[in-house]
């Protein structure tokens, strides 16, 4: 709640005067929850680029977006199936996208998953961790450094892409 207070104390564009590669930050996050993906029985693609890609932002938090969206596609990913990453840049924009495959979203929840304390329907909530706060947090984040976050969610197929400034 703390983390929460603070985001929304924050101005929207405050946090735009840093710069830091989004493609070390995708790696670490990815890294730091290899413990949970082999758990699970997952494999990995990832399509990151071998240079870094250099966005404007706050990083810790940007690595609490990352972190979230793929602990997320871990929790509702059917075992032994795959999880997609993949990092491009194209003109003044760099994009993250994180694919899962599992229950889908349903489409009257999904103008709903960035509120506060939403779980989407019960099923995909089931025996998992959580309040309801990641994808909200991920939506403040992203408002602050005016970023913009899209899902679809369809056919066992769940994808959340969002943008980031490249300096």
């Amino acid at each position: 709640m703390l983390e929460i207070s603070t985001l929304r104390a924050a101005e929207p564009g405050s946090v735009l005067d840093k710069s830091f590669d989004i493609s070390e930050v995708v790696r670490l996050a990815l890294l730091s929850l290899d413990g949970k993906i082999e758990e699970k029985q997952l494999d990995v693609d990832a399509k990151l680029p071998d240079e870094a890609i250099m966005t404007r932002g706050d990083a810790d938090s940007i690595t609490q977006v990352v972190f979230n969206l793929i602990d997320n596609a871990i929790k509702f990913s059917s075992t032994g199936s795959v999880i997609e990453l993949e990092l491009w840049k194209q003109e003044s924009r760099a994009y993250v996208s994180v694919t899962n495959h599992g229950e889908t979203i349903a489409a009257d929840e999904l103008p709903r998953i960035f509120e506060r304390f939403h779980k989407a329907d019960k099923s995909r909530s089931v025996n998992r961790d959580g309040v309801g706060l990641g994808l909200y947090i991920v939506k403040m984040i992203l408002d602050n450094h005016n970023e913009d976050i899209f899902v679809t969610s369809s056919g066992g197929t769940t994808k959340f892409i969002f943008s980031l400034t490249v300096t």
